[in-house]
């Protein structure tokens, strides 16, 4: 059974700021690294489920009651990951524009998406675009170091993690964008 709570403070202001500018990607915040290694479609799928288990607030969406706005914590997310393979440049350029612009849905979860994407010569990238209701600087940065972690087969604890730089994770080559 879902967890509900009901929205407060600066979560609600930013809520509402959300939804003044519809169809916007504004409030998406979106990284993207170069994978080290070869790593298969089943471990970054089995990566992104383990890191919604240990922190709740990616499976949260908010509805609008009655009483308010509630955030809801589902126990389980689906669609968060899309797979695809880039054979031409005119491809790779379209599909990450549509991935980093496309607008996350705040009613439903997840509130974060994660794009696979796989070249030619076994090179692979990873995508990631999370709304800024689960996610602003501090907390992306947490989110990315387990999910290195996990995908070294690492049990990490959080704060063994929040240390690691971007561009020292084994795994991960951190590329800015936006």
């Amino acid at each position: 059974m879902p967890k509900e709570k009901k929205v407060t403070g600066s979560l609600l202001d930013l809520w509402v700021a959300n939804k003044m500018v519809q169809d916007s990607a504004a409030y998406n915040l979106v990284c993207s690294y170069s994978l080290n290694k070869f790593v298969e479609e089943s471990s970054v799928a089995n990566a992104i489920n383990v890191l919604s288990q240990k922190f709740e607030d990616l499976c949260a969406n908010f509805h609008e009651t009655q009483e308010g706005v509630k955030v809801v914590f589902e126990d389980a997310i689906d669609n968060c990951m899309e797979s695809v393979y880039i054979d031409s440049t005119v491809k790779y350029s379209e599909i990450i524009h549509n991935f980093v612009n496309k607008k996350i849905d705040t009613a439903s979860s997840p509130l974060w998406k994660v794009l696979f994407v796989n070249f030619p010569f076994s090179n692979q990238e990873l995508w990631f675009n999370f709304h800024h209701l689960v996610a602003d600087g501090n907390s992306l940065k947490v989110y990315i170091e387990c999910y290195d972690a996990i995908l070294q087969e690492k049990t990490a604890d959080i704060r063994e993690t929040s240390s690691i730089i971007y561009s020292e994770l084994p795994i991960c080559n951190a590329r800015s964008r936006r």
